[in-house]
């Protein structure tokens, strides 16, 4: 429709140039002509207008959640990320723990925020840094969990594990004693 409320195509059968009577804002070569002999689209300046594709065949659906929580990271990452969501802390590498228990005859899942179940390997704890040289950060029960993407800190079992809380604010966060 054109910006009076006609169409383009009854605007040409009535000889009426379209840019004249408002409808210029329309690029030329998308003003779509018909008459009652045929049909074609005028080309203009930015050529031809595109034509919509079009299958007969629906495609797969892909879970793409499910893709990211098991999609492996190369080289992994070995930082440590909070997470309130968490229900227990989780490590990609067995590596982490200082000392450790397989669990995989158990087979056990860790279910994710898409639903999906994560095999757990074992569990085990091990000790973060802080600035300050001679206290360290305990994760008691670390689930090892191969096909996770991140090393997680549950929260809620952290603060109560070391006797401090964690402030959060736009920058970051910070683990303070109490």
């Amino acid at each position: 429709m054109g910006k009076r409320g006609v169409t383009v195509s009854t605007l040409v059968s009535f000889g009426l140039d379209p840019t004249s009577l408002g409808c210029a804002s329309l690029p030329l070569s998308y003003i779509s002509v018909e008459s009652s002999h045929r049909s074609f689209e005028a080309v203009g300046i930015l050529g031809q207008r595109p034509h919509s594709y079009t299958t007969t065949a629906s495609p797969t659906p892909t879970d793409i959640a499910a893709a990211m929580h098991t999609m492996p990271l190369t080289p992994l990452d070995s930082t440590w990320y909070m997470d309130t969501g968490a229900s227990s802390h989780t490590t990609t590498s067995q590596g982490n723990l200082s000392s450790y228990s397989n669990l995989s005859h158990l087979n056990q899942k860790l279910i994710v925020g898409s639903g999906q179940g994560i095999p757990i390997q074992g569990s085990g704890h091990t000790t973060l840094p802080t600035s300050q040289k001679h206290k360290l950060l305990n994760l008691n029960n670390v689930l090892h969990t191969p096909q996770i993407i991140k090393n997680l800190i549950y929260v809620r079992q952290h603060t109560t594990d070391n006797n401090v809380y964690v402030s959060f604010n736009p920058f970051g966060f910070s683990i303070l004693d109490f």
